[in-house]
């Protein structure tokens, strides 16, 4: 398995027409179906409606940032609120950066024998390692998914078979050292599946979307199971983004550590590239998958999977913490 940890990145974004500005809040309820349960609620989100267009419209003024923000399903709560329901990676254990740097072995070369040099771009999607955009709900359980796609992609490539593994299986069951809902991160997760072992998403379908762990299901735990053997971390150096390149490309889609809290909430399209991030470990909080990366306009991206929006978010590269 692979895990880097990079700083500022991407997001969940909406396929969604402009909405006028007039009826925009009740355009934005009618397209999402929302409800609230009472009118102080809706008055609250409606608070939160206008404060978020507000710092997407100065967002959208940053000249060095790429991307298009706006209305998405998340800009009627409050950005604390957000990151609590959806950003839980965990902090990274000292010890877990300990972790042996990739050998330098091109596991990919076996099926994409051009893989064998750093390619200027790459696609995973296209090449049918990674597989369809799933929903976390309102669990936090981004490092479920993060694992299950990096886990994927490597079995993808020593097989040629790719297979949907169970996210609830992580979730419900995993509870050594990640906490379900309540936050994880892969390299715990990681553990529990070269000692377990993943069943497919069709034998434990995903059911925390409204918030809640579930009791682990021994029962679903069946059929041939999928296991990691070892796992690695791609660079000791957060600045070192020609290894992260050449890992992407050479052993296929990689699961990362984020700090989500830029733009998260209302990215719709382009490439993310804020103008302030924090660079500590500490502050990436979300999970998610490098699926690929390129070049626009000039621009350096790398492509990301997220849970709960979609293939294909670009990010652009800067400096980035390491965890």
């Amino acid at each position: 398995m692979k895990l880097i940890a990079v700083g500022c990145a991407l997001s969940l974004a909406s396929s969604e027409s402009d909405f006028s500005t007039g009826d925009a809040f009740q355009r934005f309820k009618t397209h999402f179906n929302k409800t609230y349960f009472s009118i102080h609620e809706e008055e609250i989100a409606l608070s939160n409606f206008v404060h978020n267009l507000e710092v997407s419209e100065q967002r959208n003024n940053e000249i060095s940032d790429y991307a298009t923000y706006g209305i998405t399903k998340f800009v009627d709560m409050s950005e604390a609120d957000f990151k609590k329901t959806y950003l839980n990676r965990k902090p990274t254990d000292p010890v877990e950066r300990n972790l042996p740097l990739w050998d330098g072995k091109c596991t990919a070369c076996e099926t994409f024998p051009d893989m064998n040099t750093t390619m200027d771009s790459v696609d995973w999607v296209a090449k049918g390692a990674v597989s369809k955009v799933k929903d976390q709900g309102s669990c936090g359980s981004c490092w479920a998914f993060g694992t299950t796609g990096d886990v994927e992609g490597t079995t993808f490539l020593a097989t040629g078979k790719l297979v949907s593994l169970s996210e609830q299986q992580l979730v419900s069951c995993d509870k050594k050292e990640n906490d379900g809902c309540n936050g994880g991160l892969q390299e715990d997760a990681f553990k529990y599946v070269e000692k377990t072992g993943l069943t497919t998403e069709a034998n434990y379908k995903y059911t925390s979307i409204d918030g809640k762990r579930g009791s682990c299901k021994d029962s679903k735990i069946k059929g041939s199971l999928t296991t990691v053997s070892n796992w690695f971390q791609v660079s000791s150096s957060a600045k070192d983004e020609a290894k992260i390149k050449q890992t992407v490309a050479q052993t296929g889609p990689v699961t990362i550590g984020i700090n989500a809290d830029h733009g998260f909430q209302t990215y719709k399209k382009g490439i993310l590239n804020p103008k302030k991030c924090p660079g500590k470990a500490s502050d990436l909080d979300h999970a998610v998958l490098i699926v690929g990366y390129g070049t626009e306009n000039g621009v350096d991206y790398r492509r990301l999977k997220i849970p709960g929006g979609r293939t294909g978010v670009k990010t652009g590269i800067s400096e980035s913490a390491t965890a």
